[in-house]
C-alpha cells in the first residue's frame, strides 16, 4: 500500500466519526420533536454512541493485537453499516439509542484500528505528520457532512440523515476488503489473556508520556463535543436558525480546523511535537477566555458562539493530530492497546460532558459556552506545561 492510500484511508477511518456525529446534528431538534423525546434524551443518542465507542475499545484494541487489524476493520465496519441502516427505520427514541450504542462499537473498530495501523507503519515524528494529513481528510469528511447532513434534514427528513452513514459506511467496507493489507508484523498470541490485558493496561496508564498526550487529546476533545452536542439546540431552538444556516455554521468550522492541520506540519516540521503544542495554546487558550468571558457578560448572540469555536478549531487541529499520535509513540508492540486507552479516555470524558450539559443546557447557551471554556483551559494547561515536560518521544 503506498503512502498516499495510508493516508486516504486513515483520513476515512478517523472520518467516521465525524460521519457519526456531524451528519445527523442539524436534524437533531426534528428527531426530538418526531419522537417526542427530551433534550437530554435526544443528547443521549450523541452521549451514549460515545461511550460505546469508548469502552468498546478496550477490547477491540487487544482483539486487533492479536488476531489482526483488517478483521477487527471489516467487523466493525460492517457493524456500523448495518446499525445506520436500521436507524433508519426506528420508531422510539429508546431504539434509536441502542442503534446508536451499537453504531459506536463500529466507530471505535474504525478510529482505534486506524491509529494503529498509523503505529504500525511509522515513527512517532514521522507519524506525527501522516496523522495531520488524514486528518485535514477528516475535515474533508465533516465539512461534507455539514452540507449534506444539513441539506438532507431540510429538505428529506432526519431518517435520511442516519441512512446516509449506513451509505458511508459501506463504501468504505469494500474498499477495505478490496484495497487494504494487513499491517501488524506479529501477532500477540497473548493479548487476550486477562493477566496480559490488565499487565498492558497497567503499564501504558503509568506511563507520563501516555498520561500526558491523552490529556492533551481528551480535554481538546471534550471542548469540541460541549459545542458539537449543544449547538443544534442552541442555534436552531434558541436563537431561531433554519437547519440549512446552522449547516453553514458547520460547514465553516472544519474549514478551520484543516488549516488547523495545515500549521501543525508546519509547526512539526520546524518545531518537533512538543514545541508545536506549546507554540499552538495560545489559540486554545484565546478562544475558550473569548467564550467564557461572552457568557459571563451575558453576550450570546451568534458571533459571540462561532468565532471563538472557529479559533479553537485551528488549535484543535494541533491538538489531535499530536495528542493521539503521541499517546501510542511509546508502545509500537502495544500499539492497539495504547491506542484504545487514549480513546477510551476520550469518550468517556466526552460522554460525561454530554450528560451534564444535557441536564444544565436550559434556555440560554452559557452551560455550553462555559463548558467550552473549561475545557480549553484544561487543555491549554497540559500543553504548556505538562507535554513539555513528559511528552519526550522515541526517534
Amino acid at each position: 500500500m503506498s503512502q498516499q492510500f495510508i493516508t486516504l484511508l486513515l483520513a476515512l477511518l478517523l472520518g467516521i466519526q465525524p460521519v457519526a456525529t456531524d451528519l445527523y446534528l442539524s436534524a437533531l431538534p426534528s428527531i426530538q420533536a418526531d419522537l417526542s423525546a427530551t433534550i437530554g434524551q435526544t443528547q443521549l443518542t450523541l452521549s451514549v454512541m460515545m461511550l460505546a465507542f469508548g469502552i468498546s475499545q478496550l477490547f477491540l484494541g487487544p482483539l486487533s493485537d492479536r488476531f489482526g487489524r483488517k478483521p477487527v476493520l471489516l467487523w466493525g465496519v460492517a457493524l456500523f453499516t448495518l446499525s445506520g441502516i436500521a436507524m433508519a427505520f426506528v420508531t422510539s427514541i429508546v431504539g434509536l439509542i441502542a442503534l446508536r450504542a451499537l453504531q459506536g462499537v463500529g466507530v471505535g473498530a474504525a478510529v482505534m484500528s486506524g491509529r494503529a495501523v498509523l503505529r504500525d507503519l511509522f515513527a512517532p515524528e514521522r507519524g506525527a505528520i501522516v496523522m495531520s494529513k488524514a486528518f485535514t481528510g477528516l475535515g474533508f469528511t465533516a465539512l461534507t457532512c455539514a452540507v449534506v447532513g444539513s441539506s438532507a434534514a431540510q429538505y428529506l427528513g432526519w431518517r435520511w440523515t442516519l441512512a446516509l452513514m449506513g451509505v458511508f459506511g459501506a463504501a468504505l467496507w469494500f474498499m477495505l476488503l478490496a484495497r487494504f493489507q494487513e499491517t501488524l508484523q506479529t501477532r500477540n498470541n497473548n493479548a487476550l489473556q486477562w493477566q496480559t490485558l490488565f499487565g498492558n493496561w497497567r503499564i501504558i496508564l503509568s506511563h507520563r508520556t501516555f498520561l500526558s498526550y491523552s490529556m492533551l487529546s481528551t480535554f481538546s476533545f471534550c471542548a469540541l463535543i460541549t459545542v458539537l452536542a449543544g449547538s443544534p439546540f442552541v442555534l436552531i431552538k434558541m436563537l431561531g436558525l433554519s437547519k440549512l444556516q446552522f449547516g453553514l455554521c458547520l460547514f465553516f468550522m472544519p474549514i478551520f480546523y484543516i488549516m488547523g492541520t495545515f500549521y501543525c506540519r508546519r509547526l512539526l516540521r520546524r518545531y518537533g511535537v512538543q514545541s508545536a503544542v506549546k507554540r499552538a495554546t495560545w489559540l486554545v487558550l484565546g478562544s475558550g477566555l473569548a467564550m467564557g468571558i461572552f457568557a459571563i457578560l451575558g453576550m450570546q448572540n451568534l458571533w459571540c458562539i462561532i468565532i471563538p469555536f472557529y479559533l479553537f478549531m485551528v488549535g484543535h487541529g494541533v491538538m489531535q493530530s499530536s495528542g493521539q499520535t503521541g499517546a501510542v509513540a511509546h508502545f509500537p508492540e502495544k500499539a492497539g492497546v495504547a491506542s484504545a486507552l487514549n480513546g477510551f479516555m476520550m469518550m468517556v470524558f466526552a460522554f460525561g460532558m454530554s450528560l451534564w450539559l444535557g441536564a444544565n443546557l436550559g434556555d440560554n447557551a452559557s452551560a455550553m459556552m462555559l463548558g467550552m471554556a473549561f475545557w480549553c483551559m484544561l487543555t491549554s494547561a497540559v500543553a504548556w506545561f505538562v507535554v513539555p515536560r513528559f511528552g519526550k518521544l522515541p526517534a
